[in-house]
């Protein structure tokens, strides 16, 4: 399931700041939250490494960003419908064009320049790995001017929300999360294994702790120092 965490733009602006965005204060942000992708009905899944669960997680994040820059471009929002088109008077003023000076008018809403644009150049994502979710976010505050885009607030723009991915993403996403999991699970034989070497004599798990030697002539909790030659006298 996909959720926004974190509060969302307040309805009542103070102020209208350059192309009718509304002034806010730093910190207004949400950050889309995707969790759930975990296998954790597998019994399998609560006997891998931590190195082997980050694995999987990575996956899943690198695939969440490349469906979201997708869907991006392809110009659909986070109900899974296409975005409302920049309309032909806006187009005729030149108003589309990007802050990079390399946007055409027939790109998508919101991503004028296609990978140079905000949209796209600021997208990131990350991994909660105590908590199992990957989350997809905008830097530079970048997130926040959507968030306006998304509630309507900027004057003469429709409400354009790309907060989010659709619904057939999201099932890709949790889709290829499936199949990497069933492809990369440790086999049953691979446990033994791994079972065994934890519990075989001498292991780190079995080996009694070790106990720090002591001279008979040394103080306790100093280290014991290896004989050596008694050494010269200076200018000897």
């Amino acid at each position: 399931m996909i959720v926004n965490a974190g509060p969302r733009p307040r309805a009542r602006a103070r102020h209208r700041g350059r192309r009718g965005i509304p002034g806010r204060k730093r910190g207004h942000q949400s950050t889309i939250v995707i969790e759930g992708l975990a296998p954790v009905e597998d019994p399998v899944w609560s006997q891998v490494t931590p190195s082997e669960k980050r694995r999987f997680f990575q996956f899943c994040r690198g695939q969440a960003e490349s469906l979201m820059r997708r869907q991006l471009i392809q110009g659909i929002g986070a109900d899974g419908q296409r975005l409302i088109p920049v309309a032909p008077s806006t187009r005729a003023r030149g108003r589309w064009r990007s802050k990079s000076g390399k946007g055409r008018a027939s790109a998508p809403p919101l991503v004028p320049a296609y990978t140079e644009s905000r949209t796209l150049k600021w997208l990131r994502s990350s991994v909660n790995h105590a908590i199992g979710t990957v989350s997809l976010w905008w830097s530079h505050g970048w997130m926040e001017v959507l968030g306006y885009h998304a509630a309507g607030e900027v004057i003469g723009a429709p409400i354009r929300d790309v907060l989010g991915l659709s619904p057939s993403n999201e099932r890709r996403l949790r889709d290829e999360a499936r199949r990497f999991w069933l492809r990369s699970r440790p086999t049953p034989g691979q446990l033994a294994r791994r079972r065994y070497a934890q519990d075989r004599p001498g292991s780190p798990r079995t080996r009694p702790p070790a106990v720090p030697l002591v001279s008979p002539t040394q103080a306790p909790g100093t280290p014991l120092r290896a004989p050596g030659r008694p050494g010269r006298k200076a200018g000897a």
